[in-house]
């Protein structure tokens, strides 16, 4: 079963870039892609092990950019 957890206000999300905030104590990012939709996912790289919040997000292809190794992460897919 999906829990849902109230973060952030959807209008607060800008499509430039992400929004950092902690939903149960998990450290989660908020991204609004070009076409209005927002998506949420921990704020961690898998790979490196550390937070993306300061990556490049691309709301055109719905990609975030790992700031520590360039691993590109497709968020609408999932991975």
């Amino acid at each position: 079963m999906i829990t849902f957890h109230p973060a952030l206000c959807v209008d607060a999300v800008p499509s430039d870039r992400p929004v950092k905030c902690v939903v149960d104590g998990l450290s989660v990012l908020l991204v609004r892609d070009s076409a209005g939709q927002v998506f949420a996912f921990e704020n961690n790289c898998s790979h490196a092990d550390k937070p993306l919040e300061k990556g490049r997000w691309d709301p055109d292809t719905r990609e975030m950019l790992c700031p520590f190794h360039k691993a590109v992460f497709d968020v609408a897919a999932g991975g």
